[in-house]
């Protein structure tokens, strides 16, 4: 179960849990950052973003690594689902203590993951929105794009449940702290700051492989916001 803790420059290096901890001024920063319309880096966001990314280590289950994933690429819906929720119990805490909205687990969510997962043709460091966008009129969502994407280096020797958390865990820790080559757009929608009241986001996960000098893995992650649901999936 997760907690939220404030940090301190002094307990950065001490603090080590299975949540995510924001270091003390960083949401206010953000905040401050996205109102006045900013872009690139910032200094004050870039230094906390370095503690947040020291103090926030993934620390999983060790009965998960027995837990073995066939297909990283084709991940069970029952997993899928698993690791959405490990998300949701990652981010609520944030957002509660934010006044943002939460986010929950839906079928529509992980099915349009899914498919972005496939479909994707993009680099690394590029979204496909083309593709995003197609997939939202697909799925019956406003076609408009709220994704992020991490990656990881490929791992040829398989996956594990435990593996697949951590891939989430630090997918989420890199975008929130690491963000300034996005206008810290990625953190903004981790942390639902400046989004329409709807009440509710639904997310979903999935991965793809990606060939290039090396062999990737992508996290692929989808916000949907309940008000722009027009129909339900098929």
């Amino acid at each position: 179960m997760t907690k939220q803790t404030v940090l301190n420059h002094r307990e950065a290096d001490e603090v080590v849990s299975t949540g995510i901890q924001l270091p003390e001024g960083f949401a206010a920063g953000l905040v401050e950052y996205l109102k006045n319309g900013k872009s690139g880096l910032d200094s004050t966001l870039e230094k906390l973003g370095e503690l947040g990314l020291e103090a926030n280590r993934f620390q999983g289950n060790e009965a998960d690594k027995s837990r073995l994933i066939a297909d990283i690429e084709a991940v069970d819906q029952e997993i899928l689902e698993e690791l959405a929720l490990y998300a949701t119990d990652l981010l609520n805490p944030l957002r509660k203590a934010l006044g943002s909205v939460a986010v929950e687990v839906s079928s529509l969510a992980l099915d349009y993951a899914k498919s972005l997962a496939t479909s994707i043709e993009a680099g690394l460091y590029k979204h496909d929105y083309d593709s995003l966008i197609e997939i939202a009129k697909q799925k019956g969502v406003e076609p408009q794009g709220k994704d992020c994407i991490a990656f990881s280096e490929y791992k040829e020797d398989g996956y594990s449940l435990y593996d697949a958390k951590e891939l989430i865990y630090q997918g989420l820790v890199w975008r929130l702290f690491d963000d300034s080559h996005a206008d810290y757009g990625h953190a903004a929608i981790l942390l639902g700051i400046g989004q329409d009241d709807s009440g509710v986001e639904a997310i979903g996960f999935a991965f793809s492989r990606l060939s290039l000098h090396v062999e990737w893995l992508l996290t692929h992650m989808i916000f949907i916001p309940k008000d722009w649901v027009l129909a339900q999936a098929d």
